[in-house]
């Protein structure tokens, strides 16, 4: 066995690299805009192949046999998974323009100047952005738009996700799942809703829908295993004297406690115990967050047994109970609710672990008391993954444009970015520090027209816009100029800045790349 080391240097690193990324953005850029074409992806096992316009799917199954041109694939994979991370949409915009940035061909004597001019344009082009975005909060026209855009002109996706959307509102509670049935459907969920249901079927009081519902509940929240029926007798009997329900939601349960609550229930005393969702730290967490809707606190057994006025229960107008769920309603503590809801956002905007992410988006979703889960379906398992994958992209791009207002779409806005700051450069870069640091600008103004670009190569259209106007564009099915608000191509303003500033950030590592190195490979 003979062992050999893969390493490159310099220019020959960066060319490897850059192939590699091209071969992935090839593949993926053919699926932009509303006649973006599809991608057929093998089964490996064997088994029916997928057939997808999805960027991110696409980029995910590429796998390259050159290791080096492999890495290369890999970092653009990282623009996408970064984007979709940040704001669930934009995979595809933000990989051609990584690939436009790479394949600079103007000569460059200093690579750190030329990326800072990238880095610099990059924060005006924001800027630009920004001025020019619209808030589309509750408007159910543009927010339908948005959705129609992110899904490639499905209709029947679009309309699900604006209903959910309009329910949800700012809290971006819709939870895309894949369903074994043949059709897709919606529902609605208002409260707050986590999955733990009752211990047994003892505390049912509804037999017709097998559930346990309540009225006017005082809540216990319990950071602690419960064992002692005595220890909750003092609040017990407050609830009784007020003519309330009592709900204990708990780290833990003794079997016998469990017991001794379903006796009471037969006697009329109604004291349903409920497992706090999760496990370990996420327990502990999500445990706050109930105490928090319902206006408790979370309390320890030694407060618990010292009486009702040691510890601060919470009340809520209805609680309903089933095997697997349990759904809080009525909360008066809405002032803290919403505080603690922004919190979480700007706590998930600063995480950088995808996992730690979607764990506080789904707490800022059950504590916004209103969630919507999308059950997608399909006739083939091929067909259910591609129409999940578009609802997810159509998912994450409204959420964005709520929390960040929307631009024109279909590359439209990033065109005329570069436009003005073409127009405004000699302002811009007065006096400002050489000449590679010029062409950095120069690239990201060139790259960031690439999505019109190839929306339009995909349609078989030319670019041409005659009027210098930040919301004219051209229809991709027509090639007819017209005004991108009017026509309903929006994009949220959250995905394009994010799809730049993703691409950018990759981009520099490749030009500023010295050297590769692989893992030693074996040849025989």
């Amino acid at each position: 066995m003979e062992y050999r080391d893969i390493i490159y240097y310099d220019k020959d690193a960066r060319s490897k690299l850059i192939s590699g990324i091209n071969k992935l953005a090839n593949a993926v850029k053919v699926t932009l805009g509303p006649l973006g074409k599809s991608v057929i992806l093998g089964n490996p096992s064997g088994g029916n192949p997928t057939v997808t316009k999805d960027g991110v799917s696409v980029a995910k199954y590429v796998k390259l046999i050159d290791p080096i041109e492999d890495m290369g694939a890999q970092l653009a994979k990282q623009v996408s998974s970064k984007t979709v991370s940040a704001v669930g949409d934009g995979t595809t915009t933000s990989t051609v323009i990584a690939q436009a940035l790479i394949n600079s061909d103007q000569e460059i004597s200093n690579v750190t100047e030329f990326r800072k001019g990238m880095e610099f344009a990059v924060g005006e082009c924001i800027k630009i952005l920004s001025l020019n975005s619209k808030s589309c909060v509750g408007d159910k026209e543009i927010i339908n738009n948005i959705a129609l855009t992110s899904s490639n002109g499905d209709k029947d996706i679009a309309d699900i996700v604006t209903k959910c959307a309009l329910v949800t509102k700012e809290s971006g509670g819709i939870d895309v799942v894949m369903s074994t049935s043949n059709k897709t459907t919606y529902k609605i969920t208002e409260g707050f809703k986590f999955s733990r249901g009752y211990a047994n079927s003892n505390f049912i009081n509804s037999p017709s829908t097998g559930q346990c519902i309540l009225d006017n509940s005082i809540v216990l929240t319990i950071s602690d295993k419960v064992e002692n029926f005595r220890d909750i007798k003092p609040i017990l009997s407050h609830a009784t004297s007020i003519k309330k329900s009592l709900v204990i939601i708990a780290k833990e349960f003794d079997q016998t406690f469990i017991d001794v609550c379903a006796r009471n229930v037969k006697m009329g005393n109604m004291i349903i115990p409920i497992v706090a969702p999760e496990f370990g730290e996420n327990a502990i967490y999500n445990l706050e967050d109930i105490a928090i809707y319902c206006g408790s606190t979370v309390a320890t057994m030694a407060e618990v047994s010292g009486g009702s006025d040691t510890v601060r229960l919470g009340e809520l107008s209805a609680v309903t109970v089933n095997k697997q769920h349990t759904v809080l309603n009525g909360s008066t503590n809405m002032k803290e609710v919403v505080d603690r809801v922004n919190q979480l956002k700007n706590l998930s905007k600063e995480s950088e672990n995808d996992f730690d992410r979607k764990n506080i988006d789904n707490r800022v979703s059950q504590l916004s008391a209103c969630t919507a889960t999308i059950n997608v379906g399909g006739h083939t398992e091929s067909e259910i993954k591609e129409r999940f994958d578009r609802y997810e992209d159509t998912v994450g791009a409204v959420i964005a444009a709520t929390e960040g207002g929307c631009i024109p779409g279909g590359g439209a806005a990033l065109y005329h970015t570069s436009r003005i700051f073409r127009e405004s450069k000699g302002i811009f870069v007065k006096n400002l520090i050489s000449e590679d640091f010029n062409k950095g600008i120069d690239n990201v103004l060139e790259a960031i027209c690439s999505p019109i670009k190839q929306i339009l190569i995909n349609a078989d259209i030319e670019l041409n816009i005659t009027r210098d106007d930040f919301n004219q564009g051209i229809d991709a099915k027509t090639g007819k100029e017209m005004g991108m608000f009017e026509a309903g191509v929006i994009d949220p303003l959250n995905v394009t800045v994010s799809a730049l500033t993703n691409a950018v950030s990759i981009a520099s590592m490749v030009l500023t790349t010295g050297c590769v190195i692989e893992s030693p490979i074996m040849n025989a």
